[in-house]
């Protein structure tokens, strides 16, 4: 399960929304009092620029047009952190030919990549939870590999609405 970190001010935002989006991606949250953790310094004044091959999904945008870019920024943070854990469960279950575990994790980064508009990475993630979910045993790596060159390609971008 991942776990943001997020400032004591943000939690009525969070607690807002936890039914509309953060359940839909499985973030739990820890809020701290008085100055924020060592390495962790988010930002507050977000806009993604028009040429990335990103935008910020409907679902979201929503809060955007209420000022709320910190709460996206921390969502898009926490997404990208979440992702690449997932990306090294991945890999370690497809080498243990866990496809039990793969399904999960394939299902799971499926789901939080849906609520950042990442169709790509979605499809490829259905496809491999597919897969693993019938016992097929796959090319993961090659999948997991597409996986990853996905979300390399529109990580800048999302790093970028951030920034």
């Amino acid at each position: 399960m991942l776990v943001c970190v997020a400032p004591r001010s943000a939690m009525s935002l969070i607690e807002e929304a936890a039914n509309r989006t953060l359940m839909s991606i499985g973030i739990d949250w820890v809020f701290w009092m008085g100055n924020e953790p060592a390495g962790l310094s988010p930002s507050y004044d977000c806009e993604i620029p028009s040429s990335t091959g990103w935008t910020l999904p409907d679902e979201l945008r929503e809060y955007e047009q209420e000022g709320r870019n910190d709460f996206i920024a921390e969502l898009v943070s926490c997404f990208l952190m979440d992702a690449e854990e997932r990306l090294r469960i991945l890999r370690k279950a497809a080498s243990m030919a866990d496809f039990a575990l793969l399904a999960k994790q394939f299902h799971s980064l499926k789901g939080s990549s849906s609520s950042m508009g990442l169709s790509e990475v979605v499809g490829l993630c259905h496809g491999g939870e597919e897969k693993a979910r019938s016992g097929m045993d796959a090319e993961y790596a090659r999948m997991i590999d597409s996986i990853e060159a996905a979300l390399t390609q529109v990580r800048p971008a999302m790093i970028a609405y951030c920034a």
